[in-house]
């Protein structure tokens, strides 16, 4: 990776690693200060870092990456959000990208920042669900409401047939007495 890619991706603040042959990440150019704080170890510049121990999450997404760095394909593997907590109890959305370049296998973990574009869709969704929820809510206490009118009026209805069927056999009982 040139200079400059490393630049770019560094005032990105993203963490470049490449993996070495032990399982181990070296760190290609500097890391960004939120990597520092929720890496929680010392971090010696040019010495690899076990990566997998530190974060869990990532542990797993590796077992897929060294499958996209043993096939050399000329992809990207995305792991998806995932959340640290550095040793203030600060949380970090994660997320990391494998990729080949050339013979060379890339790990690089930014911060899962959102876009302003993706804020907006996410809040807008929050809000139509919100709503969504809140109609649900008027349409069943609607409805149980009308299941309550529909249990008293079959109630009254019931007790009507049975004071006309009360009446009836009396009547009944007279006309068989005459």
């Amino acid at each position: 990776m040139d200079s400059f890619n490393l630049e770019l991706l560094n005032a990105l603040e993203m963490a470049v690693f490449e993996a070495t042959d032990d399982g181990a990440f070296k760190a290609l150019g500097r890391l960004p200060e939120w990597f520092h704080t929720i890496y929680e170890g010392k971090i010696s510049e040019g010495k690899p870092l076990k990566l997998s121990k530190r974060f869990l999450f990532l542990a797993n997404f590796l077992e897929d990456a060294h499958e996209l760095w043993n096939s050399e394909e000329d992809i990207r593997l995305k792991s998806g959000t995932w959340t640290e907590k550095g040793p203030a109890g600060r949380e970090i959305q994660l997320e990391a990208v494998a990729l080949n370049l050339g013979s060379r296998h890339i790990l690089i973990v930014q911060c899962g920042q959102y876009s302003y574009k993706e804020k907006k869709f996410i809040l807008s969704k929050s809000n139509a669900l919100s709503f969504d929820y809140k109609m649900l809510e008027a349409f069943e206490h609607q409805e149980q409401e009308i299941r309550k009118d529909m249990a008293e009026k079959l109630e009254t209805e019931m007790q009507s047939l049975r004071d006309e069927i009360t009446i009836l056999k009396k009547r009944l009982a007279t006309c068989e007495q005459s």
